[in-house]
């Protein structure tokens, strides 16, 4: 199944089966367990086209089928029932049951934080795959079941190269994922692990640009900019020289990978916190300053939707409460920085927008600003004009 339709007995590879009782099989063994119904069965067989004797059809590859699949002593494969046929490969007989119960068990693993054994045993369920999923399948329906099965194949393939770069290895992992990410560039999970594993090889100039290069053709073919997850990334890329903890190793272009700087601390996340504040407080005042310049006019409403100061500043608090609780700053740090700064950038962009709004509006307002009311007389040049 996760490849060309192979069938093993006894230690041996038999004879391969004809196209279209193999396509019968394929569709019964992917629905193993169930009944499976005859319309299914000429659906993936057929198509859009079957010939008028289809279920006859169905009846005799059946048949043959069972003459090749049963060996005397063991239940039989293939067994009719109300409604269609009930298809049995037994316990850990076909590829594609194997791969998905070693796929759960690497998941788990790295649930657990066993970052190294999730990546053994999702290399190892991996291994299975011996080509394309299903062969070349002709029928829409196949067609349909392989492009599902190739998709839990690279999900699978993230979840490897995540636990591999938790566990601190890097030896290797930059070509194979610039490989990957050549040939599926429109997958951003991949991107994002392309990207850490550069950046632990001490290459963040090479991790930025395969930021770029995602968002750039991420425009191009769809019309929209990079995902959240890579958006953070490469916020961390801007804001610290050091990526996550590992352990320093070459990978296979010969790239000395720079020994990994420790957990972000909890006072980098204070000083984020105290640099975001001070960010939204300088906001704050943006905004106010734009309301008194523009109260009264139309532009008001334009200019001031519904992002107020209070409504930043409760944003920014409850991320503070989130990451500074004493139980949880240590470990969620590193998750911490990436949302502060996320919100760090989102904020200073908001703050260039509003002044730069504001300043191309007000020409087109005749509207007064409001006066200082400062008692302090305004510093003027030689030339009598207000300095500001």
């Amino acid at each position: 199944m996760l490849g060309p339709l192979e069938v093993w007995a006894a230690g041996r590879r038999l004879p391969a089966i004809a196209r279209k009782p193999a396509a019968l099989l394929i569709a019964g063994l992917l629905d193993a367990g169930t009944v499976v119904s005859p319309e299914r069965l000429i659906d993936a067989v057929w198509g859009q086209d079957p010939p008028r004797t289809a279920a006859k059809l169905v009846q005799s590859y059946v048949a043959r089928l069972r003459q090749i699949l049963h060996r005397p002593g063991t239940a039989e494969v293939i067994t009719t029932r109300p409604g269609g046929y009930l298809f049995q490969p037994g316990d850990g007989k076909l590829d594609l049951h194997r791969f998905q119960a070693l796929t759960a068990l690497g998941r788990a693993q790295a649930a657990e934080g066993r970052y190294q054994a999730a990546g053994d045993t999702l290399d190892q369920a991996l291994g299975l795959w011996r080509g394309p999923a299903l062969g070349a399948p002709v029928t829409v329906a196949l067609r349909v079941e392989a492009a599902r099965l190739e998709e839990m194949r690279l999900a699978a393939v993230e979840a490897m190269f995540g636990a591999r770069l938790e566990s601190g290895g890097t030896d290797g992992l930059v070509g194979e994922l610039t490989r990957l990410v050549a040939e599926h560039p429109l997958r951003e999970q991949l991107r994002v692990l392309e990207m850490t594993a550069l950046w632990r090889c001490g290459r963040r100039a090479d991790a930025l640009k395969a930021y770029q290069d995602g968002d750039r053709l991420l425009r191009a073919e769809l019309g929209i900019g990079a995902g959240p997850e890579l958006r953070a990334l490469r916020a961390r890329l801007l804001a610290s020289d050091h990526p996550r903890p590992g352990s320093g190793a070459v990978d296979r272009c010969g790239h000395r990978c720079a020994e990994h700087a420790p957990p972000f601390p909890a006072t980098d996340v204070g000083t984020t916190l105290g640099h975001l504040l001070h960010q939204a407080t300088s906001l704050e005042m943006v905004l106010r300053f734009a309301g008194e310049m523009l109260a009264g006019t139309t532009a008001e409403r334009d200019v001031l939707p519904a992002m107020t100061a209070d409504r930043l500043m409760t944003g920014v608090e409850q991320t503070a409460a989130r990451h500074t609780a004493p139980r949880r700053i240590v470990a969620d740090a590193p998750f911490a920085m990436a949302e502060l700064e996320a919100l760090s950038a989102g904020l200073q962009t908001l703050v260039n927008r509003t002044v730069e709004w504001t300043c191309a509006v007000l020409p087109r307002t005749h509207h007064e600003p409001p006066r200082a009311t400062t008692d302090r007389p305004v510093p003027r040049d030689a030339a009598g004009a207000a300095r500001l």
